[in-house]
This record gives C-alpha cells, sequence and structure tokens, in this order.
C-alpha cells in the first residue's frame, strides 16, 4: 500500500504518483498492532501518591 504525503489518498503498490496531485507516493508500513510500543509506565513518585491517599 502507498500513500500520498500531500493528500493522504491510498492506492496500490503499482500506483507511482498520486492521479490527484501528482506527488510521489511513500510505502505505508501495515501492521496488525502487534508491534506497537506499550504506554510508558507511570512515574514511582506519582504511584506511590495514589497508594498513599488510599490508606
Amino acid at each position: 500500500m502507498k500513500r500520498c504525503p500531500t493528500c493522504q489518498a491510498t492506492f496500490s503498490d503499482v500506483t507511482l504518483h498520486c492521479p490527484t496531485d501528482g506527488a510521489k507516493l511513500a510505502a505505508v508500513s501495515v501492521t496488525m498492532g502487534w508491534d506497537a510500543v506499550d504506554a510508558p509506565e507511570e512515574p514511582a513518585r506519582a504511584r506511590s501518591r495514589r497508594r498513599n491517599r488510599c490508606r
């Protein structure tokens, strides 16, 4: 799959240029989410503050 960097339209891999604006299409990486980065952990200071409130 390829995407136009100007209008963001997507096209098949065989298309080289966007028919709308003539921009060169860029390859798009399609994933199923398996390689998604997990959200960063909450800082320890915020965790300890929340834990102290529950006591």
